[in-house]
């Protein structure tokens, strides 16, 4: 197989077994190559890890506006605190909140609680009132 091929199969390979596959592929012809290849594929190799380096990093700021629970995800964004949508939406105080929370004004699909935050709870984003 030509190093051309191996290096775009090797560079575009996204999933673990054709991650896999092409990094034996690309440690095989390492193995046998000429010092100038070996150079080149030093090169690859270095520039698959920051590609990869990059996308972490970048999932790992998605993630930060989720909380992950057995049942559920929360996008941080669509789910906000009680202090944070009495602010958000101007409302008089949290305890008018929790009212309409429990007097069922919010409806209880658009409440959730956290218990590993203590039991703090999230509502959905919407105006209610």
């Amino acid at each position: 197989m030509k190093l051309e091929t191996i290096i775009t199969d090797f560079l575009s390979a996204k999933d673990e077994i054709s991650i896999d596959q092409s990094s034996k592929e690309l440690k095989e012809y390492f193995n046998t190559a000429n010092q100038s290849e070996q150079e080149v594929i030093k090169g690859v190799i270095k520039a698959k890890a920051k590609m990869m380096s990059m996308e972490a990093n970048e999932l790992i700021e998605q993630s930060k506006n989720y909380i992950s629970t057995p049942e559920f995800i929360i996008d941080l964004n669509e789910w906000i605190t009680i202090k944070e949508y009495a602010k958000r939406f101007q409302v008089a105080s949290t305890n008018v909140v929790s009212n309409w929370i429990k007097r069922g004004i919010i409806p209880s699909e658009n409440v959730r609680t956290l218990p590993m935050l203590n039991g703090i709870k999230v509502i959905k984003a919407v105006k209610y009132l």
